[in-house]
C-alpha cells in the first residue's frame, strides 16, 4: 500500500498500477502531520494544544452507533451492548488514525468485528448508509439523514470537542479575534453543537 500526503497515487503506485491492472492498489489520503509554524496559519483548529499557542474550546458534539434502515431490515438492531457481538461495523483504520479522539467506536463499545475501514468519514458515513454495517458518527453528520438512526444510543454514547488555536504572537491583533468570534458564532448557531 502506498500512503502519499499529496492526494495524488506515487509514482510507484502508478507503475504497478499499469503492470498489474487486476490488482487494486488502496490510495489513502493522510492528513499533514507535521506542525504549523507561526508563518503558515493565522488560526488553525487543532485536536491537541501546541507550545506558543493559546487554544480554546469552542464547541462540542455528541458521537452515537448508527445504523441505517437498510442494515437493521437485514440483521436487527441490536438491543444491547451483549448483542452488538452479532453486529459488524465500519470504522477508522486503526493504524492510520492520528488523533486519538476518533478511536470513539473502541474506546466506547470496545473490540468489535468490523468490515469496512477508511480514514474519511464521509466515506464511513456512505458505507454506513448502504447498509455495510453499524457505524459511530458525530451527530452533526449523521442526524440528517433519514433513513439512518441511533442504536443503543442509552449505552453508546460520547462527546467530541473542538478547539481553535493562535499563535500567541497573533493573540491581539483584531482580525483575529473578529475570526475567533465568527467561527464560534457557526458552531453556536448549529444545533448539533454545545460549548
Amino acid at each position: 500500500m502506498a500512503v502519499c500526503s499529496s492526494g495524488r497515487p506515487s509514482s510507484s503506485v502508478r507503475t504497478r498500477r499499469k503492470a498489474s491492472p487486476k490488482h487494486g492498489w488502496p490510495h489513502l489520503r493522510r492528513p499533514r502531520s507535521r506542525p504549523r509554524t507561526s508563518q503558515e496559519a493565522d488560526i488553525s483548529g487543532p485536536c491537541v494544544r501546541r507550545a506558543r499557542h493559546i487554544a480554546r474550546r469552542i464547541a462540542r458534539c455528541d458521537v452515537y452507533l448508527y445504523a441505517s434502515k437498510s442494515y437493521i431490515d437485514h440483521h436487527g438492531e441490536p438491543k444491547s451492548l451483549g448483542e452488538a457481538d452479532d453486529h459488524v461495523f465500519v470504522d477508522y483504520i486503526g493504524d492510520m488514525i492520528e488523533i486519538s479522539a476518533l478511536k470513539w467506536l473502541h474506546d466506547t463499545v470496545g473490540e468489535r468485528r468490523v468490515v469496512f475501514r477508511s480514514t474519511s468519514p464521509l466515506v464511513q458515513l456512505e458505507a454506513g448508509r448502504r447498509g455495510f454495517g453499524i457505524g459511530m458518527f458525530p451527530t452533526y453528520l449523521a442526524d440528517s439523514e433519514p433513513t439512518r438512526r441511533r442504536v443503543l444510543a442509552a449505552e453508546a454514547r460520547t462527546n467530541r470537542e473542538f478547539w481553535l488555536a493562535i499563535h500567541e504572537e497573533l493573540r491581539h491583533v483584531p482580525r483575529m479575534a473578529a475570526i475567533f468570534d465568527c467561527v464560534t458564532e457557526i458552531f453556536a448557531a448549529n444545533k448539533a453543537f454545545y460549548r
